[in-house]
């Protein structure tokens, strides 16, 4: 099967056939979901969040206007026990950050992402029972 990922823009004009063929790769497979949006780097352009439910795998799509995304790979994050709680500038960097959920023993983690949307480092923040409060 030939998939075909269409992108629109902000203003929601349909993509010129030029548009479509850039954006033939990279294509998402039935097998990523996508986690959430975000400006992972730090440029002003929302990014989208992807993992891959087969492997764990977890990437990023750098978006860049009319141009094909870029992808960044963050490593494997296993799709049965973590989730994504949210996504925000936690640190105040004005980058996104993705906060964590371990859904067997509760944990929570937050990754601090840097303006090249790498990985800076990862907190533990401790055990949350409920959306709205956090202990230590």
């Amino acid at each position: 099967m030939r998939q075909i990922a269409l992108i629109w823009n902000a203003a929601g004009h349909r993509p010129t056939r030029l548009q479509r063929r850039r954006y033939r790769r990279p294509v998402v497979s039935e097998y990523h979901e996508r986690l959430g949006i975000g400006d992972f780097n730090g440029d002003g352009i929302k990014d989208i969040l992807w993992q891959n439910t087969t492997s764990g795998n977890v990437s990023i799509w750098l978006m860049n206007g009319a141009n094909a995304p870029t992808t960044v790979g963050l490593g494997v994050v296993p799709t049965a026990t973590y989730a994504v709680l949210g996504i925000g500038d936690f640190n105040g960097d004005g980058t996104s950050d993705i906060l964590w959920q371990n859904t067997t023993n509760s944990n929570v983690s937050v990754w601090l992402m840097n303006t090249s949307a790498g990985l800076a480092s990862v907190s533990g923040l401790g055990v949350c029972r409920a959306i709205s409060c956090c202990e230590p």
